[in-house]
């Protein structure tokens, strides 16, 4: 807990942050935050550190036989935290990070040389990021630092990265370079996959390379991302390979558009399963062709197509927006 950077209760104003002092949990307005806003899990861990240290600190040693042999000494493990993402407001901003201000209290964090910055889909420099702007931040652990911003985005952003980096894509490759290549998805924005060794890539259901990739051409990428926030390709294909990952998670499908029924407003689409899924058109979708705006009569059968839907309390899922580009 001591590598945390916290105001203690008193604090109202931002401070630089070197200057900063190390409050006991107990001040630590950072960790009271994590805890309401996770339940009773970070608390009970919080209290389990708490008991654990205080036990150990009054235990008293046991009496031993003189032939016993004495335990070794060993020096007291480290316990890290992962933080979860803060979603709040900037307060303040100094050379060395940033004062954030949430409903539960106001907290200061440091930046280093490798955190990165979003805005508006883009990365982005940190004097991009002004006071009063609303962020989500995602932090990591420094050994010289202790808990540092990993990543700072607005919230759209965040979350566009975060279906980037769990969800398969459907995008056109715009560009590639040793061991990156960049995507432009059907709304129009662009992300950069890193590609290695472990990268697999299939081209007419036939397994190739990242040189086979053709610039211009449509494929559907499925990402792995690292605890540090590096996605890179697992698998990118021009089919709707039955290798994608199907599983219905963060509220997306794709697949091949069967039917579309404008008078009813409803669609039916097919998964590289086979599975079908009809879908129910919310009154305000959205529909992404080609990196621009649409509207329905864009959408033809047999097409690829992501959808980003919601569902209702009857299990009806409700499609928000529609992905798709022009047949090859």
């Amino acid at each position: 807990f001591q590598s945390a950077i916290c105001f203690p209760t008193s604090a109202s104003s931002f401070m630089p942050i070197k200057s900063l002092p190390k409050s006991p949990l107990s001040d630590c307005l950072h960790y009271r935050f994590h805890c309401r806003r996770n339940g009773s899990l970070w608390l009970t861990l919080a209290v389990s550190l708490i008991l654990t240290s205080n036990q150990s600190a009054t235990a008293r040693p046991q009496k031993t036989n003189a032939t016993q042999t004495q335990p070794t000494q060993t020096q007291p493990t480290q316990t890290t935290i992962q933080l979860p993402p803060l979603e709040a407001t900037i307060v303040s901003i100094n050379q060395f990070g940033f004062g954030f201000k949430d409903n539960f209290g106001t907290y200061a964090y440091r930046v280093d040389q490798d955190t990165k910055f979003w805005k508006n889909f883009t990365e982005q420099p940190p004097q991009s990021f002004v006071i009063g702007d609303q962020i989500i931040a995602e932090f990591k652990t420094s050994k010289k630092l202790g808990t540092v911003i990993e990543e700072l985005t607005d919230p759209t952003t965040y979350r566009w990265l975060k279906d980037n980096r769990k969800n398969v894509q459907l995008g056109k490759l715009i560009a590639g370079k040793p061991g990156t290549i960049q995507f432009q998805f059907a709304d129009g924005t662009r992300f950069n996959y890193l590609t290695n060794e472990k990268s697999r890539v299939l081209i007419n259901n036939k397994l190739s390379g990242i040189k086979d990739l053709k610039v211009g051409n449509t494929y559907w990428v499925q990402p792995r991302t690292t605890p540090s926030l590096k996605t890179s390709v697992e698998l990118l294909t021009d089919t709707l390979h039955k290798e994608l990952d199907t599983n219905v998670k963060n509220n997306i499908l794709f697949g091949t558009l069967q039917a579309f029924d404008s008078e009813k407003s409803t669609l039916t689409i097919t998964d590289a399963q086979g599975t079908e899924w009809r879908l129910k058109l919310d009154e305000n979708v959205n529909f992404f062709k080609n990196g621009g705006v649409v509207d329905s009569t864009a959408l033809q059968t047999n097409l690829a197509v992501r959808i980003r839907f919601h569902a209702e309390s009857s299990g009806l899922k409700v499609a928000e927006a529609i992905y798709f580009f022009s047949p090859s």
